[in-house]
């Protein structure tokens, strides 16, 4: 599948409301944009900010106790208001008037992700940078519906991942494709889309017109990351350097990586068949994996409670609602429900 994608321009406070002076300067700015082919583009990302104005801080800060979370709440009214979790509850102790699709927080930076129509047919999405008082710093603009959303331990880099066409990875490399793309959080600015990135196999350089990344997870050493890589219909799990820009494959059938605490391991979702996949741990050092006990379909990115459970997102279909669920990693333990109508963890370090 011959794919046409690239990393869209960051837009410094792309959601703040355009005023009537703007868009007349804007007018301007647009034929200067027309005559460099650019207007579409720069258009879509106009409208997307008319759309949307700027939230405001919500007076509360992001928790710093070890163990707490924050999550995007489910319950009628708040839909996808980021709530916060303290730890060793189970209830919110706060929300914050910050409304996403996907949230992460770590080292004091967070990515907010947001769908925004842009017009003329062209889906596009903020990657909203916020601080630990929830304001937002930056917005990044990417193509297409939100997915995934990362922050390294320090709080350096970023990664986000949006569906380009399609909206699941059940069609990815057929009729859908994804976008990922690495961000320096503290200066601001796009790195590089993992498909600018050189990756091998076996030691040498591994290309495919077809390739599609997700699913990325910073190591702790703020550098190293794991992702995701899609062709010709297989999975392939990926260690990837961001100073070198650099991805090695590592491993099959590996998807949607998510490294623990002490990095000795990684959660990942196991797919039994097209649209049908488990909860499963992989020790990197034997690379041996434990299909963890639960039933359930799951369709997210897991994220680690501790070094020794994982919680992840579940739909109750009988009631029409999304739990966050805590399961044991040891494959014997069973699943119980760490948060009702919630979606979305992020926790504490």
């Amino acid at each position: 599948m011959q794919k046409n994608k690239s990393i869209s321009k960051k837009v410094a406070g792309a959601d703040e409301p355009a005023s009537k002076n703007t868009w007349i300067f804007g007018g301007v700015v647009c034929m200067a944009l027309l005559i460099g082919g650019g207007y579409l583009g720069w258009a879509a990302m106009r409208q997307t900010a008319r759309q949307t104005p700027a939230q405001t801080p919500s007076g509360i800060s992001a928790p710093t106790q070890p163990g707490s979370l924050l999550a995007l709440s489910q319950k009628e009214g708040e839909e996808n208001q980021v709530k916060i979790i303290a730890a060793g509850k189970n209830a919110e102790s706060g929300i914050a008037q910050l409304g996403c699709n996907r949230v992460y927080f770590a080292g004091g930076n967070g990515l907010c992700l947001v769908p925004q129509g842009g017009g003329q047919g062209v889906q596009l999405m903020f990657a909203r940078l916020f601080d630990s008082n929830f304001e937002i710093k930056h917005s990044f603009v990417s193509e297409g519906l939100p997915s995934r959303a990362r922050v390294s331990p320090n709080g350096r880099y970023g990664a986000f991942t949006s569906f380009v066409t399609g909206h699941n990875y059940e069609s990815v490399g057929s009729t859908a494709s994804t976008k990922t793309v690495i961000v320096d959080l503290q200066n601001k600015a796009a790195i590089a889309d993992l498909e600018q990135f050189t990756v091998l196999r076996d030691g040498k350089v591994f290309k495919a017109v077809d390739f599609n990344f997700w699913g990325v997870t910073f190591a702790n050493d703020n550098n190293t990351f794991y992702a995701t890589l899609n062709t010709a219909g297989e999975i392939f799990l990926l260690k990837g350097d961001v100073s070198s820009k650099t991805l090695n494959v590592i491993g099959k059938d590996i998807e949607c990586p998510s490294l623990s605490p002490d990095n000795s391991k990684i959660a990942y979702k196991k797919r039994l068949k097209p649209g049908d996949w488990r909860p499963a741990v992989l020790d990197l050092a034997t690379m041996q994996s434990t299909v963890l006990n639960e039933q359930r379909n799951i369709d997210d990115q897991i994220e680690w409670l501790d070094n020794t459970r994982v919680i992840y997102e579940i739909v109750d279909r009988s009631q029409n609602r999304k739990h966050i669920v805590a399961t044991p990693i040891d494959g014997r333990g069973e699943a119980s429900i760490l948060l009702h109508d919630a979606i979305s963890p992020a926790v504490v370090r």
